[in-house]
């Protein structure tokens, strides 16, 4: 299957080792695979929107989105559906219809992925949950590359981007006030190293 990918996502690369291949022109992709932060997600679809044709494949991978934020596409007849990395071998996967879910899950099974079929119910609790441990991951991962670089004096590969959006919208999904204050910690530490830009703490609420 021909796959394009505009802004790059794990997801694109697990497909593209699976023996998939990778196109840059959007109209002769057959899949495209969309990443961008929280807020720029929409304006991203409707940007793709004039490249896709009836029975083209459109998935993104925001866990702080469902599939309704496809709907441009979806109107031009596009199969969609979201698929978020929970886990490293993992996607959370949702559709509007039953097709878009089985055609998501076909691709990433036939990846080697699992499969966690998602609602919008399923969803919000796990977004908190999936961010919080992914930027603990991150601080963990930054701390030790800087070890690397000290000590051996060489430069190693960069981790992947942090989207502030995302950690932006998922602390609204924690109820907890004791994981709330976790959260807002890891990312203060994040935004100290120069990792997120300057989040200000505004009540419940970071803006930046």
């Amino acid at each position: 299957m021909r796959i394009a990918t505009v802004g790059g996502s794990a997801l694109a690369y697990v497909l593209l080792n699976s023996g998939h291949e990778l196109v840059e022109d959007l109209d002769s992709a057959e899949c495209i695979i969309l990443q961008a932060d929280h807020d720029e997600l929409p304006t991203l679809v409707e940007e793709v929107a004039p490249h896709v044709s009836k029975g083209d494949i459109v998935i993104h991978t925001s866990l702080t989105h469902g599939p309704q934020v496809l709907d441009p596409v979806e109107v031009r007849g596009a199969v969609v559906a979201s698929a978020a990395q929970l886990r490293p071998d993992t996607w959370g996967v949702e559709a509007l219809d039953e097709v878009g879910l089985t055609v998501a899950q076909v691709l990433i099974s036939d990846s080697g992925g699992n499969v966690i079929e998602l609602s919008g119910d399923t969803r919000g609790p796990l977004i908190a949950r999936v961010a919080y441990s992914n930027i603990t991951w991150y601080l963990a991962a930054w701390a030790e590359m800087d070890v690397v670089q000290e000590i051996r004096g060489v430069d190693v590969p960069l981790l992947p981007e942090v989207l502030p959006g995302e950690i932006r919208e998922a602390y609204r999904y924690i109820e907890d006030i004791g994981q709330q204050q976790a959260y807002s910690d890891v990312v203060r530490l994040l935004t100290e190293r120069g990792k997120l830009p300057d989040f200000r703490w505004t009540g419940m609420e970071w803006q930046e």
